[in-house]
Order: structure tokens, then sequence, then C-alpha cells
């Protein structure tokens, strides 16, 4: 028995299609949902591989290769003063640790005896200068041989010789500052008998200071060419100093091996105290317009020093020959052009060619300085 087929009516037909149009559309929708995501995945795992990066155009840069040696600040000079005549010390003009100028009377003696002296030469000389006159005009005329005027002149001499250590002598009851500086020590006091000789106190002029290096043997040849010196003392809150060069011993000590260095400092602000400590700066050898990188940018390996540049988003790898350092920087003699940029910062190991992100770019050395702070 065949059975009939049922009659389909065109709205169902239209149902129909309209359902298959709408599942292949969401189809399709899906499928290019799925390829932006897998596209958006791919590009995020892209960008995530690009190391971060700091770089560093390389310009002219002068840089300085410098040693710094421990040194010891010295008085310029210090004088033990002596008395120069014989007496009872009356007075002491000034106190120990007073600040005194050249010529400054710091102590004096009785000077009564030495005044009396003065005196009775003075006489001996007024009467033995009449005595010349007259035997000179006596022997003018004829009236005395040569050997009378001889003697006369010569006892008149030895009035003036007298009279002058007399007036000498009594000048000396002064005791005077043979230089500009302060009394360190006084061997004396009021009313105390000295001899000839005899030290009264101890002056230290530090108007001028030096300050002594010990140079090893191995830094001699560096030194002798060099004349001014930088010196910082931390006792003086890191101040720093020029300083000139006085004296470079020739000959060595002989248990240390090591040669005696004088820089000549002012210090007429008397900042520096005999004593105090100093680092001195010595700059053996300078280098202008050059480059000069951090060396935390360079790479030391068996196969030599290596450093990266950026070009296009891409790091080379260079090998490089280093020159002198200078602290934190060294010079790079070959392997580097300027302006080219230097790798500076950077995450991680790397490895030639390895696509990298520029996050910064800086020009000088102080800018890199500031990034460390």
């Amino acid at each position: 028995m065949i059975k009939k087929i049922k009659k389909i009516s065109i709205p169902g037909v239209g149902i129909i299609l309209v359902t298959i149009v709408l599942i292949i559309f969401f189809t399709m929708i899906k499928i290019k949902a799925a390829g932006i995501e897998e596209a958006r995945k791919t590009d995020l795992k892209t960008t995530e591989s690009l190391a971060n990066v700091i770089t560093m155009s390389l310009h002219p840069t002068d840089i300085k290769e410098k040693m710094n040696l421990l040194a010891q600040a010295e008085a310029w000079a210090d004088y033990d003063i002596p008395a120069e005549v014989s007496g009872v010390i009356l007075k002491k003009n000034t106190v120990k640790g007073g600040w005194v100028q050249k010529g400054d009377i710091i102590a004096t003696v009785n000077s009564t005896r030495y005044k009396n002296t003065v005196d009775s030469a003075l006489a001996s000389f007024q009467l033995t200068s009449k005595a010349h006159d007259r035997i000179l005009k006596l022997y003018e005329k004829k009236a005395i041989n040569k050997e009378e005027l001889d003697k006369t002149q010569a006892a008149f001499q030895i009035a003036i010789a007298a009279l002058n250590n007399a007036e000498i002598d009594l000048k000396k009851c002064k005791i005077r500052a043979p230089a500009s500086g302060f009394i360190d020590s006084f061997f004396v006091e009021e009313g105390e008998f000295i001899e000839y000789g005899r030290p009264v106190a101890l002056l230290i002029d530090y108007n001028k200071i030096k300050i002594v290096v010990n140079i090893p043997e191995s830094e001699v040849a560096n030194i002798k060419n060099i004349n001014e010196f930088i010196l910082t003392i931390d006792a003086l809150g890191g101040k720093t100093f020029k300083g000139k060069k006085y004296f470079l011993s020739k000959v060595p000590d002989n248990l240390a091996k090591v040669y005696r260095l004088e820089i000549k400092v002012d210090n007429s602000k008397k900042l520096i105290f005999p004593g105090m400590f100093a680092r001195v700066e010595v700059v053996k050898k300078e280098n202008k317009n050059t480059i000069v990188i951090p060396i935390s940018g360079v790479a030391s390996t068996k196969e030599g020093n290596f450093v990266f540049v950026e070009k296009n988003g891409v790091a080379l790898k260079r090998k490089v020959d280093l020159g002198i350092s200078e602290g934190f920087y060294v010079e790079i003699k070959s392997g580097l052009d300027f302006d080219e940029k230097l790798i500076a910062v950077k995450q991680g190991n790397f490895e030639d060619r390895q696509k990298v992100r520029v996050m910064k770019n800086i020009e000088t050395l102080s800018e890199f300085e500031k990034l460390q702070d």
C-alpha cells in the first residue's frame, strides 16, 4: 500500500531556510572570533617575548684614569725659638695656642744689663770718635805718622762694633716670632732665668700646609710629571683643596720602598690642621673626545669583551677593546662608533639579534647615574 506524501506548505519551507542561514551565519562568526582570538594570543606572545632595554647614545666624552692615595697634613715649618741672650723672663706676650704674626714679640727678657752695655759702648764710641777726628787732622798736617793714625782708626772700628753688638743684644731681649703661626708650646715661665740658646717656645707655621703622600715605586713614573693635585679631607666634611707639587724624593724609604711626595696647599683660612688625613687624587692619564660607557654594559668572556647595541629594534653583539677606566665607566678603544645606541640597561641574558623594546634612550653618563639612584 503506497503512503501518500504530505504536502509541505510554503511558509514551512521559508522557516527551514531561515534557520539554515542563521546556523551558517553564527558558525562563521564563531570561526572568525576564534581566528581573532588566536591572532591576539599570537601578537601578545610576540610582544611578551621582547626584552625591555634602555639605550644610551654614544657621544665624544672625556675620561681620566685616577688613583687615590692616603696622605697626611704636616705643618709647613716648626720653629724651636731660642733665647739669644741670657736673663730673666719678664713677660710672656702671648699664650700657648695663641696666633702670632711674623715679628710679634712672644716674650721679653730683662734688658737692664743690656741697656747699660749699650750706654757704655755709646760713650766709648763717642770718645773714640773725637779722638779719631783729632788724630786725622794731625795726620793731614803731617804732625804725626801713619802708625798713630792706624791705631786710632782701629780703636774707632772696635768701638763701632762694640756699640753695634750691644744694640743687637738689647734688641734680642724682645724674643720675636720668626714666622706667622701659633704657639704650640711654651718652655719658660715669667720670672725664670734662661741661658743663651735655651728654647723659649715652639711655633708652628701652617699658613701653608704640606700634604705628604707615600708614592709606591710602581707609580713614581706617573707622578713625576704631574704638578697639580686634588685632595679631599674627610674631617672637614669631604671638602676639596687644590695643591701643587713641592718636592718628590729621589730616594725611597729604606723599609717601605716608597717615595715621599710633598704637596703645597694654601691654608690662609686655617682650615687644615697638621695631622689631618687626606685622600689625594692623582690623574695618571686623560683621554679626550673618546667613547665612554658604563662598565656594567660590558660582558667579559674567554673570547673577549662584548657589548650590545640596538638597531631597528634588534640587539647586535659587538666585540670591543677596552681602554682606561674611571670609577664605574670604561673607555672603548675600538668596536663602537659615535652616535650608535648602546644597550646600557637590559633584562636577563641576551643573544645576538634578539628583538628588543626600547623603553628609554639617554644621552649622557649623568643621566645614567640618575637611573641608578
